[in-house]
């Protein structure tokens, strides 16, 4: 998944990903593209808000495992990421109405991941970040079964 992780971002730098053509290439439309290539039937509907996108769906009925609250221990490369609003990344705040989501390429010591966002610090493109783990930010990582 790691891969899958990888390839992702390859084929989706170049472009904005907006899914469901509604405000532009956001967070969310990159967590919907990425799950439909997973095996999941897309994310629409529920909140909008992308840091409970763990809490709203179904995942499980998908093919998914979510844990919820996740530790770092928990974090593996491919896992959808999802921050609540408000949450910390290390150097600034998530969005304190929507949250965040993106996808984790790698998992580092000291609680230190890479990950693929879009429509973060670098605009409404997929980009590579690196985040820190903080404490009580992240909600919910979704894995595809198995993974």
């Amino acid at each position: 998944f790691a891969r899958l992780a990888t390839t992702v971002w390859l084929k989706a730098r170049a472009t904005p990903i907006d899914e469901d053509g509604a405000y532009g290439a956001q967070c969310w439309d990159l967590a919907n593209w990425y799950s439909k290539k997973l095996g999941g039937p897309g994310i629409v509907g529920a909140s909008g808000r992308a840091g409970y996108i763990g809490h709203e769906f179904p995942w499980e009925s998908w093919g998914f495992d979510v844990i919820k609250d996740p530790g770092p221990g928990d974090l593996k490369p491919g896992d959808i990421i999802c921050w609540y609003p408000g949450g910390s990344v290390g150097p600034f705040n998530i969005d304190s109405t929507y949250g965040h989501v993106g996808i984790i390429a790698e998992v580092k010591e000291g609680g230190v991941i890479e990950t693929y966002e879009q429509n973060a610090e670098k605009g409404q493109i997929v980009g590579r970040y690196t985040r820190q783990y903080v404490k009580g930010s992240v909600s919910s990582v979704i894995r595809k079964k198995g993974a």
